[in-house]
């Protein structure tokens, strides 16, 4: 009987075992998923949507004849600094996005961005427009995306500041004299269509090209598409070829 007993509040406390443990990881797990969403607030889905606009102005520049449409309704010119603009920004998110989130030790990833910045750093394609150093490319970035002063358990807080004080943070500090940001913003300003942005048209297709790829690879992962189209069922690339 006294064996009964014992064996009987043995299976009671291993069954109460069993039940604290699945608790404790069941609340691990939601732990878990709650961060995964705090950060992807935070850092991913800025990032993704800085990526978003980027391929987008890129791929309409190039083979939408944004360009004609960008000049009419922007007839100052803003256009070149909203380029420029969207250009920063992603060099700013991707930089968050690189040390902070749930994707600093992905390498599918850290290859994408690196690519990335190859491209817009590779003399490969010419020097001038649109020919951005690693370091120029961190100066740009930190002048669009800004820390807010907040911090959180996951660290510094960060939010992209307004196009018009970017636009007036670049015009009165040095950098925006430096190259190749004048030689940019001046090709932007006078292109009238894609052909004119001659042999440069090639790196920005390279870019756009591989923003996209990036933009599936994480997208699938994440589980939503920032991407939206009557027309097209799937993003559009734009072509390598200069015509």
């Amino acid at each position: 009987m006294e064996w009964e007993q014992l064996i009987v509040a043995l299976g009671a406390s291993i069954v109460a075992a069993a039940v604290a443990l699945l608790t404790w990881y069941r609340q691990r797990v939601a732990d878990r998923q709650r961060e995964r969403t705090r950060l992807a607030g935070l850092y991913v889905n800025p990032f993704l949507m800085a990526c978003q606009d980027l391929q987008s102005r890129l791929y309409n520049m190039l083979e939408n004849d944004g360009l004609s449409s960008l000049t009419a309704h922007y007839p100052d010119g803003n256009h070149a600094w909203e380029t420029l603009y969207l250009m920063a920004s992603y060099f700013g998110w991707e930089g968050c996005i690189s040390r902070h989130g749930p994707y600093t030790h992905n390498g599918e990833m850290i290859v994408s961005t690196e690519k990335i910045r190859d491209a817009f750093a590779s003399n490969s394609f010419g020097l001038g427009a649109f020919c951005f150093f690693r370091t120029q490319q961190r100066a740009l970035g930190q002048k669009a995306v800004i820390r807010t002063g907040t911090e959180s358990a996951g660290g510094a807080e960060y939010d992209t500041l307004d196009f018009s004080k970017f636009v007036e943070e670049l015009k009165t500090s040095a950098l925006g004299n430096t190259p190749p940001i004048p030689d940019t913003m001046k090709l932007l300003m006078e292109a009238e269509s894609a052909d004119d942005l001659k042999d440069h048209r090639r790196r920005l297709a390279t870019i756009q090209n591989l923003l996209s790829d990036l933009l599936e690879y994480a997208e699938k992962r994440e589980g939503f598409t920032l991407f939206y189209s009557e027309s097209f069922p799937k993003r559009l690339r734009a072509r390598l070829e200069v015509v």
